[in-house]
C-alpha cells in the first residue's frame, strides 16, 4: 500500500498503528473488494465482515447522522455550488464549524446501540 494512503487513513480516523480499530463500512462493494481488504490487512484494520454487516440499519450507524448534519450545514439557505472547488471550500468551512464534542458523543453510543439491537431484535410478523 502507498505509505501516503496508509498515513492518511490512520490520520483521518485519529489513531496510530498500535490502536485496535474496528472499521464498520457501509455495504458498498468497494469496501469489500480484494484490493481494499488487502489494504485493511496490511495496516491491521479489523473490518466488520460483509456477512455480519446488517443492511438498512441507519439507526445503528451514527456516521449517517453526521453526514446528515454536515449536508444540512452545507446546503443551508438553499446554497448551491458553482464549482467543485467552491463545494470543497464550503465543506471545509462547515467542518471547522462542526461541534466535534457532540459528534464524538454520538460516535461513542455506537457500541451500546449495537449491543442493545443484538440483545433485543425486532419482532418478526409472520
Amino acid at each position: 500500500m502507498n505509505v501516503f494512503v496508509q498515513d492518511w487513513f490512520l490520520l483521518s480516523i485519529n489513531c496510530t498503528k498500535d490502536d485496535e480499530i474496528l472499521f464498520w463500512p457501509d455495504l458498498a462493494s468497494s469496501h469489500y473488494s480484494i484490493a481494499t481488504r488487502a489494504c485493511y490487512k496490511e495496516i491491521r484494520i479489523n473490518v466488520v465482515p460483509k456477512e455480519m454487516n446488517p443492511p438498512n440499519v441507519p439507526q445503528l450507524r451514527p456516521i449517517e447522522n453526521f453526514w446528515g448534519i454536515l449536508k444540512a450545514k452545507i446546503y443551508k439557505g438553499a446554497w448551491e455550488a458553482k464549482s467543485v472547488a467552491q463545494l470543497v471550500n464550503r465543506i471545509k468551512r462547515c467542518l471547522t464549524e462542526m461541534d466535534w464534542t457532540s459528534v464524538q458523543a454520538m460516535m461513542r453510543t455506537c457500541k451500546t446501540n449495537i449491543r442493545k439491537a443484538a440483545d433485543n431484535p425486532p419482532l418478526v410478523m409472520l
